[in-house]
């Protein structure tokens, strides 16, 4: 395990992430958190069973975006 938490702990980025219109930016304080954070994640989506419509970007050293992979279209 990557972090000392259950992976399920960080269920709550996922959820959060899910209900928001594009998704939700993570900012780590050193890229060796933004690394551990980002195999936490992943193990806890395993987990969990769901969240395949969300996927992880990492545009910078520290920060992780949970993005939706389609948007829905505006009537």
């Amino acid at each position: 395990m990557a972090t000392k938490l259950d992976p399920l702990s960080y269920l709550n980025f996922w959820e959060e992430a899910q209900a928001q219109e594009f998704g939700l930016l993570v900012t780590c304080e050193t890229e060796q958190d933004k690394k551990l954070l980002v195999v936490a994640l992943y193990e806890c989506r395993k987990r969990s069973g769901g969240f395949e419509e969300l996927m992880l970007a990492k545009p910078s050293t520290t920060e992780i975006f949970i993005v939706k992979k389609t948007l829905q279209e505006m009537p």
